[in-house]
């Protein structure tokens, strides 16, 4: 009996959340792309770490924006780089400035924002937007950016997917789950008001928000760090769906893979135990306090199907009601695994990389019987290994 009421608890917490999320995606009227909207002097910020090889398209990309010319500056922060200056002499080749920072005490992309920002700070931006040196835009990223501004948002998250979806089963599978995490799930926290998380790649700040809560996140995830951190403040970030940037996808599974998956697993862990007690603690709505902490409590998308199907398993046998409620959750998530289908976050022909999801569980299982990654690395790419 306390399996099946624990099995319950699991179902009742997760399954409406996520149901509920869902809908409100589903719900949710996509914005226009046209109009413009320029009336925002911008700094874009690359953090590169031994980047000489896939920077350059990062920054062909930036510089094809459809924005005025005048009114961005791109910055590349070569950070503890060790590619003999490879790094640096792409980003000088792209006419862009370069920062170089070296501090081999304190390597990492938090770091190297908590260095760049304040001295980007002492010019006349009105905001900062940070994009990975993996990753191309869409072209009319900063004007969608410009009309939230214009509406009085500070923290902006647009949609984080993958520039090589159909490279392997592992990227298909993964760009999937990136339509579930980074569009269904953000959309639904923006509708529902607990705010969307910044994903590290394709996320802009004005400068009111950076000069009253300066960025000191420098954790193993520390964008998701400085979202909670915000929002412990009351300060919600938005998820703007209409602009996308698409960052590089690690195609096989070796190690530069287990090593970047083993940081984000740490990462979070790290911010669950950081976080729960001031969230517990927090002056707000009891029901806005429960969202937050089963969005802070929210497993990865791997141990929260296997948590569902435990769960499934053990109402399996029962009678009556329990089952019964359990079918009717059930139905309630794959709703959600299917929604991305609907909003043109995922394709249709992506579906069959779910096939792949045992295998990549048996993976991720063999992964947390490895040492733990409790330091940043920079996950190799797919043409260096």
């Amino acid at each position: 009996m306390i399996f099946e009421v624990l099995a319950i608890l699991i179902l009742l917490g997760i399954s409406p959340f996520l149901w509920f999320l869902a809908i409100l995606a589903l719900r949710a009227k996509p914005p226009a792309k046209g109009g413009a909207a320029s009336e925002h002097f911008f700094a874009v910020v690359v953090p590169a770490h031994n980047e000489g090889e896939s920077l350059g398209p990062t920054l062909e990309s930036l510089k094809a924006l459809d924005y005025p010319k005048e009114q961005v500056v791109i910055y590349v922060i070569s950070d503890n780089c060790t590619d003999q200056g490879a790094t640096e002499a792409c980003a000088r080749r792209a006419g862009v400035e370069v920062w170089v920072r070296t501090d081999p005490q304190k390597k990492s992309k938090g770091y190297a924002l908590a260095w760049a920002i304040p001295k980007i700070l002492d010019k006349p931006y009105d905001a900062l937007v940070i994009v990975d040196a993996d990753t191309l835009v869409d072209s009319h990223l900063l004007k969608a950016f410009s009309k939230k501004l214009q509406q009085g948002r500070e923290v902006l998250q647009c949609y984080y997917t993958a520039r090589n979806p159909d490279a392997s089963w592992r990227t298909q599978l993964v760009t999937y789950a990136f339509s579930l995490i980074n569009g269904v799930y953000q959309s639904g926290l923006d509708r529902i008001g607990l705010g969307a998380h910044l994903r590290g790649n394709g996320m802009a700040f004005s400068r009111s928000l950076l000069m009253r809560m300066p960025w000191q996140a420098a954790s193993l995830a520390e964008d998701l760090e400085f979202s909670w951190a915000l929002r412990l403040q009351g300060v919600a970030g938005h998820f703007v769906s209409e602009a996308r940037v698409y960052g590089e996808l690690v195609a096989s599974q070796h190690k530069g893979a287990q090593s970047q998956r083993k940081r984000w697993e740490e990462g979070r862990r790290q911010l669950k135990a950081q976080f729960l007690k001031p969230l517990l603690q927090a002056n707000v709505s009891l029901l806005t306090k429960m969202g937050l902490v089963i969005d802070l409590l929210m497993p990865p998308l791997v141990p929260l199907v296997g948590c569902l199907g435990v769960s499934g398993i053990l109402l399996g046998g029962s009678r009556g009601w329990p089952l019964f409620y359990g079918g009717v959750l059930g139905i309630l998530v794959l709703i959600y695994g299917f929604s991305p289908l609907y909003r043109h976050y995922a394709k249709v022909s992506q579906l069959k990389a779910l096939f792949y999801l045992p295998l990549y569980a048996l993976w991720k299982f063999k992964l947390l019987w490895t040492k733990k990654s409790d330091q940043w690395l920079r996950t190799q790419r797919e043409q260096e290994l």
